[in-house]
């Protein structure tokens, strides 16, 4: 009798001791999970403010934006795959949980569209803004170059351009070949100034001095010799891309913010 009240008790401790691990709380597993949320809020966020810092053009690159998304993705499914317990939670409350992270991988497939439409348009408003001053500086370059043939050519002929110049100063001064590209020159240069300021602060009111600067700039295309026409041609796209396409840039980054 002895005997089979000890096996009695020996298996009543058994059972009491799985039954107590079985429902055991680890302070460890909560822990982890509410990690795991919290740092889901947390890169949220950061997605948000680095979509911003990439708007104002305070990265090189969009690199950030790939990991950022890609670390968020990989704790939504770590926190709805099951294989994580918050053991402080019911089972409706983990349920609950589960259906609120798989809610929030929904919204962040909508919101990964927005983002994938304005790194795109970033990157053709970047392209425009590295060229831009380059294509301004060839113009200029070019203009510069057109004018000095016009000065050594008398310097390489002593003899015949004294006469020349007196005969021929005032039909010089009306129609001389480089008229045309002198004036655009520190228009051209004026234009780049009114974008950059554009670029730091995109305002509207920069918006109709740039527009009224190209009007002319495409009038006096038609003056300019081919090669000249194509460099201007390019100027005045880059222009109208970086003033096009920051506002597109803008209302993708309202987009994704709005995203709760």
């Amino acid at each position: 009798l002895i005997a089979l009240l000890i096996v009695m008790v020996s298996l009543a401790m058994v059972f009491v001791l799985q039954t107590s691990r079985r429902y055991a709380v680890d302070p460890m597993l909560h822990d982890d999970f509410a990690g795991a949320l919290r740092s889901l809020q947390s890169l949220d966020s950061l997605l948000n403010e680095t979509v911003l810092r990439s708007s104002a053009g305070l990265l090189p690159n969009q690199d950030p934006l790939v990991r950022i998304d890609k670390s968020l993705r990989l704790v939504a499914k770590y926190l709805t795959t099951g294989k994580l317990r918050a053991p402080f939670l019911s089972t409706s409350g983990q349920e609950a949980v589960r259906k609120a992270v798989e809610e929030f991988g929904d919204v962040l497939a909508k919101k990964e569209l927005q983002i994938e439409r304005f790194k795109s348009e970033a990157a053709v408003l970047r392209n425009s803004q590295n060229y831009f001053p380059i294509a301004v500086r060839t113009f200029v370059d070019a203009a510069g170059e057109s004018s000095s043939p016009s000065t050594n050519s008398p310097a390489s002929e002593p003899n015949p351009p004294k006469p020349k110049k007196k005969k021929k100063d005032p039909k010089q001064q009306s129609m001389p070949a480089e008229s045309p590209l002198e004036p655009l020159g520190p228009q051209v240069e004026s234009l780049l100034r009114q974008v950059s300021l554009f670029s730091l602060q995109p305002l509207p009111m920069y918006v109709p001095q740039i527009e009224r600067r190209l009007g002319v700039l495409e009038e006096r295309r038609s003056s300019l010799g081919p090669e000249q026409q194509e460099s201007l041609r390019l100027i005045i796209a880059h222009a109208r891309i970086i003033i096009d396409r920051q506002h597109r840039i803008d209302a993708s980054v309202r987009s994704v913010l709005a995203f709760p």
